[in-house]
This record gives structure tokens, C-alpha cells and sequence, in this order.
């Protein structure tokens, strides 16, 4: 089974609201077309990682008003810690909140999107394992995580408006 035994392709063509863990599975090839994006996306590597990076921190700036307001959490990281700027979230407080900023940036034309759910409360993970205690962390990533777009093309008036959006969503202003 393709997609590391998820439900992903379901989840693309809205078919569930969300994509699991549903069994075991991989995905271990390439195709040609796809090589072929990789090889030139390879010989680029340096400029699109500075790229998605810049567009890491300019999130990261932007949104230090909302999280100094307790409105949300920025990624942690330290100043020796490197990244590539793949992906960048924020912690919201609640699952609803998490949620009705997806619809309010959705109206905007944004998609954003939870990271995951948690493995032990999927359904593979819930019929191939067992899970001892508690996993706060786990749960409040599951649930109030919140990707935001990031592509290494994404221009300065895209990153704005993101934010300012989110801004909106709190009915506050950037400033």
C-alpha cells in the first residue's frame, strides 16, 4: 500500500476529513516525472533552502506580537539550531481554535493545515499497538498544531498577507 499506510489519497479528493494511519504500508519509488523535478530541485538546493529558511524567519518575526499577546506559540529553537525551513506551525490553544483559524484563513484563500494525529489514536496504530500513559505533548500537537504555507517561491506580499490574516483572525492588526 502507497502513502506509508495512510489514508492520504482519500484525504486529497475530500473523500475524509482528514488522513490516518489505516494499516501497514510504504512508498519507496520514484517515478521519472518525479526525478526529474528532484534532479533540478538538487542542483538548486542551496538557493531554495535559503529561500524556505528566509521565509521561516519572516514568519517568525511576524508573529511574535501574537505570541507575546498569548495567542499563540512560535517554534522553539536555539541559535545554533539548523534548519532547512521546511515546514512552519504554530501552536494554538485549542483544538477549536486550531480549526476556526483554518476556515477564517480557507475564506482568505490560505491553505493551512494540522501536521498529524497522534499514531496511538489512529486507526493502524490503534489495532497494531497499545499506548501506556499519558502523551500530553503528543496530544496538544495532534490537536492544536497549524502549518502554515511555505514554498521557497512564496514572495514578501504572500508572507504579509498570510499574517495578516492570522493578525485578522484575532481582530488585531499587524503592526
Amino acid at each position: 500500500m502507497l502513502y506509508h499506510g495512510t489514508n492520504r489519497l482519500a484525504f486529497y479528493k475530500k473523500e475524509v476529513e482528514k488522513y490516518t494511519w489505516t494499516g501497514h504500508g510504504s512508498s519507496n519509488y520514484l517515478n521519472d516525472l518525479s526525478c526529474s523535478f528532484l534532479s533540478a530541485q538538487l542542483d538548486q538546493v542551496s538557493t531554495i533552502t535559503d529561500e524556505r529558511t528566509r521565509i521561516w524567519h519572516t514568519y517568525h518575526s511576524q508573529l511574535a506580537g501574537l505570541e507575546s499577546k498569548g495567542y499563540l506559540k512560535r517554534p522553539v529553537f536555539s541559535n545554533t539550531d539548523q534548519h532547512n525551513g521546511h515546514i512552519y506551525f504554530i501552536l494554538l490553544d485549542h483544538l477549536s481554535v486550531r480549526n476556526k483559524l483554518i476556515v477564517h484563513l480557507k475564506r482568505n484563500g490560505i491553505d493551512a493545515f494540522f501536521h498529524y494525529q497522534p499514531l496511538h489514536q489512529s486507526k493502524a496504530g490503534k489495532s497494531t499497538g497499545y499506548f501506556v500513559g499519558e502523551s500530553i505533548g503528543t496530544m496538544i500537537g495532534g490537536n492544536c498544531l497549524l502549518r502554515l504555507p511555505i514554498y521557497h517561491t512564496m514572495s514578501e506580499i504572500e508572507i504579509n498577507y498570510v499574517v495578516a490574516s492570522i493578525y485578522s483572525f484575532f481582530k488585531l492588526s499587524k503592526v
